[in-house]
């Protein structure tokens, strides 16, 4: 008996000290080990961009024109691309909620601008006047909407004809469509979801916050 003893007191020893061997091996959930999204699904050749495309700062941003949260989050995210200019890249990707009824025609809006290049003037009128089209009013009917969002364009100067063929035609819906596919593929499930250099940050981020790390980011590649 006490052989047998000594026997399975040692396999359980060694039972042990391999799972302790193999914990090591485990990478730690760390901050310094945090997954980074598919830089493929990150950013697309076609997606919008402001700044500059080399810089060490990349942040994403899959936004829904019809969320309240998105428009909370734009004064943010309008204050950093005045304030940092061509020191940052910074991308943005459709991602309509199936909750929103006019979501989907409000990107297809900021698209058909954006074909004229006024993708970020159309963005400042959609979460302006969110309230007319969207938001509280959800009784808003599309093609309410639509005809607010061509006032809109009207503002802007972009010519009519154009733009409203666009929105008719549904002319970058297979743009909006592969964002979401992309957005789902890297999890998104709400909006607006950021990624600061593949990172996810979910939900409406603090002006200090985001500055804080682009500011750390921007100086240490300054001093090496």
């Amino acid at each position: 008996m006490k052989k047998q003893a000594i026997i399975i007191f040692s396999i359980v020893i060694a039972v042990l000290g391999l799972g302790f061997l193999l914990f090591q091996m485990e990478p730690s959930a760390s901050p310094g080990n945090t997954k980074v999204a598919d830089a493929g699904k990150l950013i697309r050749e076609d997606s919008y961009r402001w700044g500059n495309k080399d810089s060490k700062v990349t942040i994403v941003e899959f936004l829904d024109f019809q969320c309240e949260a998105c428009r909370a989050a734009h004064p943010v995210t309008k204050r950093l691309r005045a304030e940092y200019s061509d020191k940052i890249n910074f991308v943005q990707r459709y991602f309509p909620l199936p909750s929103h009824k006019n979501s989907k025609v409000a990107a297809l809006a900021a698209a058909a601008a954006g074909g004229q290049g006024k993708y970020w003037e159309m963005q400042d009128k959609l979460f302006e006047n969110q309230d007319a089209w969207g938001s509280d009013q959800r009784s808003v009917s599309q093609n309410k909407a639509v005809e607010m969002f061509k006032g809109y364009a009207s503002e802007l100067g972009l010519d009519a004809a154009k733009f409203n063929q666009s929105i008719k035609d549904e002319q970058f819906m297979p743009m909006i469509q592969r964002d979401v596919a992309d957005g789902n593929a890297l999890k998104v499930n709400s909006t607006p979801t950021f990624f600061f250099n593949g990172e996810t940050l979910p939900g409406v981020q603090r002006y200090e916050v985001l500055k804080e790390k682009i500011d750390k980011i921007l100086q240490e590649n300054t001093q090496s």
